[in-house]
């Protein structure tokens, strides 16, 4: 917090003059510079040190890219071929997963959409649940 009419400089130099006989008296402070004040926020906008975005980790954990529609139709495309590489009927999902890679959440959309196309059926409820193509 700056005060009206007195600096940092004239601020240390009062605290100087308190200093008692045999003390060290107070360091001068250093001048702010553009970039050291930048920095910090140069820092909050890359994150945390050491901790990949969350970019990175999807990318790391095999996620694949499905913004867009084409993305999409091309991971779609991938499960419906993983089904004849697995045998085609009564598969996990977790076995689809670890074939085509991706994440639980992505492949779950993929298989939704693949039911509603009518390129894939299901039977079973949660973790019992098995997908075939027709």
């Amino acid at each position: 917090m700056e005060h009206p009419g007195l600096s940092a400089q004239d601020v240390a130099e009062a605290l100087r003059g308190l200093a008692q006989p045999g003390e060290s008296p107070a360091p001068a402070p250093r001048a702010a510079a553009k970039s050291s004040e930048a920095a910090p926020a140069a820092a909050k906008a890359k994150g945390k040190p050491g901790r990949p975005s969350k970019a990175a980790a999807a990318a790391k954990a095999g996620a694949a890219s499905l913004r867009t529609k084409e993305g999409r139709d091309a991971y779609d495309a991938s499960v419906v071929a993983a089904f004849s590489g697995l045998g085609g009927k009564n598969i996990p999902a977790r076995k689809i997963r670890a074939k085509v890679g991706g994440t639980p959440t992505q492949l779950r959309a993929s298989l939704d959409r693949l039911i509603e196309a009518r390129k894939v059926s299901f039977s079973g409820e949660k973790a019992a649940t098995r997908y075939s193509a027709r």
